[in-house]
């Protein structure tokens, strides 16, 4: 079992690559690929990050 602190960005997100095991760059390919290229889309998942 996993013990995640998810109260900072950084955190979360190293939280999402364990549990999706993909790599950081996987997860930004994805983001792209769903964004279908609507950058502004992408931008703000971005800074969600």
């Amino acid at each position: 079992m996993y013990d995640f602190d998810l109260r900072t960005p950084d955190r979360a997100y190293d939280f999402l690559l364990t549990f999706f095991n993909m790599s950081g760059e996987e997860y930004i390919e994805e983001l792209i690929i769903n964004s279908n290229n609507e950058f502004e889309n992408f931008g703000i998942a971005m800074q969600q990050r």
